[in-house]
């Protein structure tokens, strides 16, 4: 068999099975077939239209495929997993709104997300305090070289699934004042207190990237090697001059749907 015909062979039956996962045969969180499981089912199925069976090789790499997706992923190298969370919208554009922010006493967009989803949010600050901010932390937030700001990196999950790491930065006299260094910011996050002693944001800007992730960031995010992350550097602006708040989130990719708009024309 060539090896473009072997290609083809391996990404067909990864679609096969993709397909299979997002109809529902095989549940969020469900266990999915082992290799040998899947030889013999899949080469009962293509014997009945008169195919021959495909290798374990062929198994083995198409498994590969989805792995590197987020479709499914081996637990404590025995089982194979169907994910257990499904996608996570993440609309730019409105997820930082008070409404959405405070909906239902929520304490932030992200735990308004995932409650949407029905699933129980779970956000756990695990570091916080005076720091020296990477260089492009200080220099939006206008920062000497020697001054540190204050930041809180927290785990987030949705249920018992990990799904981002969001670590925030404002100058130390902002978060003395918004009372951040308390582990629980209320209703509406952060964004809410920054709002009450008069520094709510009126814009926010983002850029994103891709990257392989930390040691951390893969331990905790359950990712493996063939994986990378998002990471978006986002901005909440007092004024056209002004950063509040740097946050950088850290996503896996397969995890979450970005999702933005924007008018036809910029404004005048």
């Amino acid at each position: 068999m060539s090896n473009e015909r072997t290609q083809s062979q391996y990404r067909q039956v990864a679609n096969d099975l993709r397909e299979a996962i997002l109809r529902g045969d095989y549940p969020l969180g469900s266990a999915f077939p082992s290799e040998p499981e899947l030889v013999k089912l899949i080469g009962e199925n293509r014997a009945l239209i008169g195919e021959k069976p495909v290798s374990r090789t062929t198994i083995n790499r198409a498994l590969l495929v989805l792995r590197a997706e987020g479709i499914i992923r081996v637990e404590r190298g025995k089982r194979t997993l169907v994910r257990s969370v499904p996608t996570i919208p993440r609309d730019a554009n409105t997820r930082y709104a008070q409404d959405n922010r405070e909906q239902d006493g929520a304490p932030g967009a992200f735990a308004n997300e995932i409650s949407k989803l029905g699933f129980k949010p779970d956000s756990k600050v695990v570091e916080k305090g005076p720091t020296r901010p990477p260089a492009d932390v200080a220099a939006a937030l206008k920062l000497k070289a020697d001054e540190d700001a204050f930041f809180r990196k927290r785990h987030m999950s949705a249920g018992e699934t990990p799904v981002q790491i969001a670590t925030s930065y404002v100058t130390l006299p902002i978060a003395e004042a918004a009372k951040l260094d308390d582990i629980e910011t209320g209703r509406g996050g952060m964004y809410s207190r920054l709002a009450d002693i008069g520094h709510a944001p009126v814009r926010f800007t983002e850029t994103v990237s891709l990257r392989p992730p930390s040691t951390e960031e893969a331990d905790f995010l359950r990712l493996s090697h063939e994986h990378h992350v998002l990471v978006i550097f986002h901005r909440a602006w007092t004024s056209d001059t002004d950063t509040v708040e740097v946050a950088i989130h850290v996503l896996p990719p397969h995890q979450w749907e970005l999702q933005y708009s924007w008018p036809a024309e910029p404004p005048p």
